[in-house]
């Protein structure tokens, strides 16, 4: 079975050069690694990691279209899996050889994903994202509904079954639940295995981590809008008035839960995430029925 690795990456050029130098110590060594570069102007790469990848330039059209042209590209090239790596993650040397051998055990999982930890367990604000955002999905390996592109890998069948990321989705948000969605109801698997994780640079800013989280509460809503059996997507479906009356004591509710899983070092963070997420979903809720 042939793999390719695929990296889209745009403003995030230091964290490039730390992925690539991962993927450098890959054994076995990648058969094929792509970037897509969105940037503008391209990036000039360094000696050292200039060599470690093929680089597609490819004006920046949003996270969907960048993978996209990764897996295309790939699939060109003769590969039957490809696996998807965020440009500020770190993988360990048998990253791609573990992500291969899962797809040649399982021939009807579609997509395998692992598990993310945190690079900056002194920041509150990253500690906060690890607990919330990217905890583990179940604590043993197994069939899931959904994993993040970040760390994770796809049959090229598959997506050319469902036709790829939906383009329509203009952040890196909600796309990859969409895929994996559609990935479930064209009859493929999707597995998770927990140990099979990356190191990911999360947020430490406050600022960041404000437009992460609101990137991500109208992902929720594109998502949820399009497959109304997705979990949560009763949101859309309440009444205005219990919708915005239920905010507060959603949050609340919302962020115990988080400091429970993350401890109270996260308390102010958790409520600051929870408040962006459901404000924005709101407004993002009032725009999409304006348009109907």
């Amino acid at each position: 079975m042939k793999a390719a690795v695929v990296i889209p990456t745009y403003g995030r050029q230091e964290p490039l050069w730390r992925c690539l130098r991962a993927v450098a110590c890959m054994t076995p060594a990648p058969a094929v690694t792509l970037v897509v570069d969105g940037n503008d102007p391209p990036l000039r790469f360094p000696s050292d990691v200039a060599q470690v990848a093929e680089v597609i330039r490819e004006p920046n059209k949003g996270a969907a279209h960048a993978r996209n042209v990764g897996w295309q590209a790939a699939a060109d090239r003769g590969a039957d899996v490809v696996c998807f790596l965020d440009d500020d993650a770190v993988a360990s040397p048998d990253w791609y050889s573990r992500h291969v051998a899962l797809h040649e055990q399982m021939a009807g999982s579609g997509a395998v994903g692992g598990g993310v930890r945190n690079l900056h367990e002194d920041s509150v604000v990253a500690r906060m994202t690890q607990a919330v955002i990217f905890k583990d999905i179940r604590e043993d390996p197994g069939p899931v509904r959904f994993v993040p592109t970040l760390n994770a890998s796809f049959k090229v069948r598959a997506l050319q079954d469902v036709g790829g990321f939906d383009e329509a989705f203009p952040g890196a948000a909600g796309e990859d639940v969409d895929l994996c969605w559609r990935i479930l109801k064209a009859g493929w698997t999707i597995h998770y295995q927990p140990d099979l994780s990356v190191v990911h640079d999360h947020p430490t800013s406050w600022r960041t981590m404000v437009r992460h989280q609101a990137g991500y509460a109208r992902g929720f809503v594109q998502s949820r809008s399009r497959w109304g059996n997705l979990p949560g997507s009763e949101f859309l479906r309440i009444g205005w008035g219990r919708a915005i009356v239920g905010s507060l004591p959603h949050i609340a509710r919302e962020t115990r839960r988080d400091v429970h899983d993350g401890g109270p070092s996260i308390l102010v963070a958790s409520l600051v995430r929870e408040t962006v997420f459901r404000w924005e979903a709101l407004r993002a809720r009032a725009r999409l029925e304006r348009t109907r």
